[in-house]
């Protein structure tokens, strides 16, 4: 409150009767109450609710690449039909002693990416019977593992392209770690 009189007569006004700090806790008390009864009612009305929520500016929400099923609808039906390939790099396979575990698949690919064995460029299949992996220029088959025999797959989080699948050995019974780039 700003008055146009000096400072003096100013504070003499605000000590008079009219506002004792009674009167101003009053007043507070009132302006509170109103707010609390304004913001309840406001919230009681669900059409005005609908339109305050309409006029909001809204936040792109974030959905994961794998929860939108329209752009996964061609991959599986590829996959369906044995017909969904990949271009790879297969860095080879590493016996290992878990069946499952990003760590367990992080430690193969970096076992094999020090050994310094030269990586094959391939073509990874993937049908709902198995896994192929054939040799790019060859057309060999490197690899034909079945789905069921797959325990485990991961991304490499120290590398970007590359990922891995643990498997169970059909003859050896061992697990396998087959790894990619």
């Amino acid at each position: 409150i700003s008055f146009p009189f000096p400072k003096e007569e100013e504070t003499a006004f605000l000590k008079s009767a009219f506002f004792t700090p009674f009167t101003l806790g009053w007043i507070t008390q009132k302006t509170q109450r109103a707010a609390h009864t304004y913001c309840f009612q406001r919230d009681r009305d669900p059409e005005m609710n609908k339109l305050r929520q309409s006029l909001r500016r809204k936040k792109p929400s974030y959905v994961p690449e794998a929860s939108r099923p329209h752009q996964w609808q061609a991959d599986e039906e590829a996959v369906r039909k044995g017909k969904c390939n990949f271009p790879v790099r297969y860095l080879g396979h590493v016996e290992v002693d878990e069946s499952r575990g990003m760590h367990v698949c992080e430690e193969a690919v970096k076992k094999l990416k020090v050994s310094g064995k030269k990586s094959v460029k391939a073509v990874l299949w993937v049908s709902a019977d198995g896994l192929r992996v054939v040799d790019d220029k060859t057309k060999d088959l490197i690899v034909d593992q079945t789905i069921e025999k797959v325990s485990f797959c991961a991304p490499d989080r120290n590398y970007d392209k590359a990922f891995s699948y643990i498997c169970r050995d059909g003859t050896t019974r061992r697990w396998i770690c087959h790894c990619f780039m």
